[in-house]
C-alpha cells in the first residue's frame, strides 16, 4: 500500500488547492452558474472568460455535481461521488485515457487501477482501514489521569489533616446543639424534630 500510495499527489495538497477560492467573492458570485453548468456558462471578470472555480481545481476534469454542486474532491464512504477527478489529465498516459472510453475489458488490471487513482485518492478498504488514532486518545488520556494523580497525592502531602470539626462526632455535637437551640422552629431543622419524644419526627 505503501508503494502505491506514494505515487498519489498530496491528498491535503489537493484539496487545499481545490478550496482555495471557497472564500474569495469571485467564488460566491459564480457559485450558482458553476455549479448548474460545470464550465458551460462563462463567468468574466474583465481578464478571463474562464469559470471562477477553474483558478481553483486547474485542469481537473469536473464530472458531476458533487456533494452540494461545489467543484471539490473529497473521499467519503457516504457519498463516493467527488465532483472533480482527483489528479490532472497531464498526468495520466494520454492513450490510457483514449482507452477508457472503450471497453474496459480490454484493460489489464493494472491499467483499471491507474484509471481509478486518476478519479480517487482511496480506495474502500484504504477509508476504511484503522489508522491507529485511538493510541494517541487513549495516551492522552492516561497523561491527564496520572496528572490528576499526581496532583491530589501532592494536595494530601502538602496541606495538613482536615480540622477536627470535619469528624462526624463534631458534626453530631453540633446538630445536637443546632435542635438545642431550636435553630429553624417554624420550617426548619427544629421544625422536623420531635421535642417529646426526644426522635425525629415521621
Amino acid at each position: 500500500m505503501a508503494s502505491v500510495l506514494c505515487r498519489i499527489p498530496s491528498k491535503a495538497k489537493v484539496i487545499q488547492q481545490t478550496l482555495l477560492l471557497s472564500s474569495t467573492p469571485s467564488r460566491l458570485a459564480s457559485h450558482a452558474v458553476a455549479a448548474a453548468g460545470h464550465g458551460h456558462h462563462d463567468i468574466h471578470d474583465g481578464h478571463s472568460s474562464e469559470p471562477a472555480y477553474r483558478y481553483a481545481i486547474g485542469t481537473r476534469e469536473v464530472v458531476g455535481y458533487g456533494w452540494a454542486g461545489d467543484e471539490v474532491y473529497g473521499d467519503s464512504i457516504v457519498w463516493p461521488y467527488p465532483a472533480i477527478r482527483f489528479r490532472r489529465p497531464e498526468s495520466v498516459d494520454a492513450s490510457l485515457l483514449k482507452k477508457e472510453k472503450g471497453d474496459w475489458k480490454n484493460l489489464s488490471i493494472q491499467e483499471k487501477k491507474d484509471l481509478y487513482r486518476y478519479s480517487f485518492c482511496e480506495t474502500f478498504s484504504e477509508q476504511l482501514a484503522p489508522t491507529g488514532q485511538w493510541k494517541s486518545i487513549w495516551g492522552i488520556m492516561m497523561f491527564w489521569t496520572a496528572l490528576a494523580l499526581w496532583g491530589f497525592m501532592g494536595i494530601k502531602a502538602v496541606y495538613p489533616p482536615l480540622p477536627a470539626t470535619f469528624t462526624d462526632e463534631h458534626r453530631l455535637r453540633m446538630l445536637k446543639e443546632m435542635i438545642d437551640m431550636r435553630v429553624g422552629a417554624v420550617d426548619g431543622l427544629a421544625s422536623q424534630w420531635d421535642y417529646e419524644k426526644g426522635q425525629w419526627k415521621e
